[in-house]
């Protein structure tokens, strides 16, 4: 299967069909070595720009943009970022030791979100939640997905600058749907 290019600093919108894909091919190559992980982060960074501005818009991409880099410049080399429609981050992190890791990794990630971001003589937050879920033996892309989404989902319920896991209780709901 010829994969997109998913260079770490690829910022164009990408399907989540493209990610599905993606995360196939790396739980198809690397299952052996361990579990992969996936980290959904939604970027709220419209809400984020209430200083005055000509062009909000603009800022809120900027700023965006620069969660997008501050979050890939935090990552291992095979680890893979795709920015997901117009606000979310998807963090692939295949052959992890363990589950958590990719718990671990969300944790990281968040500290460094909540620091400010300098856009000019700006300085402004992204508000974020982060969904977090990790492979176990017969799961695959499509599953890994909807449990970040899940997890997602929770964390955004719980407000600004949360992280949801998706636990063995997520796991047997989502079953019995």
């Amino acid at each position: 299967m010829t994969l997109p290019s998913l260079e770490p600093s690829q910022s164009l919108p990408a399907e989540r069909e493209v990610m599905a894909q993606t995360i196939q091919h790396l739980l198809d190559t690397t299952a052996p070595t361990g579990p992969t992980g996936l980290l959904m982060i939604h970027l709220d960074a419209i809400d984020a720009v209430t200083i005055p501005v000509d062009d909000p818009g603009d800022l809120g991409e900027r700023l965006l943009k620069a969660a997008y880099n501050r979050v890939t410049s935090l990552l291992k080399g095979p680890d893979r970022t795709l920015r997901v429609g117009l606000d979310e981050i998807a963090v692939i992190r295949a052959g992890m030791q363990a589950p958590a890791e990719a718990e671990g990794l969300a944790l990281h990630l968040s500290e460094a979100l909540k620091k400010p971001f300098e856009l000019d003589a700006i300085s402004a937050t992204c508000p974020f939640a982060i969904g977090v879920a990790a492979t176990l033996q017969g799961d695959d892309a499509r599953d890994l997905i909807r449990f970040a989404e899940h997890a997602l989902s929770n964390a955004v319920v719980l407000g600004r600058n949360q992280m949801v896991a998706f636990d063995d209780a997520d796991r047997e709901l989502l079953a019995a749907d």
